[in-house]
């Protein structure tokens, strides 16, 4: 992209309604898919039980393994964001600092 267009680029600013109705949207899909993925695990629980003839705590372990790893890869996941949050607000700072210092007069 060149430079002189990215000037020209404005960011619209979200009101703070529309970033609580962003973020209570998105919570709302990620718990309908945390619950999507506990109905996928304990539907195949019978035919985990019939073809590896698995006893009752070995699937309890299938089920706490599964929601222990969804869980570390969710907030992995999470802190991961975060940091390349900061570091893309940190380079839009430095970019409007350039655009400031190359900017004629």
């Amino acid at each position: 992209m060149n430079p002189a267009a990215r000037e020209e680029i404005v960011m619209p600013e979200m009101s703070e309604k529309a970033k609580k109705s962003w973020v209570l949207a998105l919570a709302s899909v990620a718990s309908c898919m945390v619950a999507l993925d506990a109905l996928v695990v304990t539907t195949a629980l019978s035919a985990i039980r019939l073809e590896l003839d698995a006893s009752i705590e070995a699937l309890e372990w299938t089920v706490n393994a599964y929601n222990l790893s969804f869980a570390v890869l969710l907030i992995t996941g999470a802190a991961i964001g975060d940091r390349f949050r900061v570091l893309e607000s940190k380079a839009r700072r430095n970019d409007g600092v350039r655009v400031v210092e190359n900017h004629p007069l």
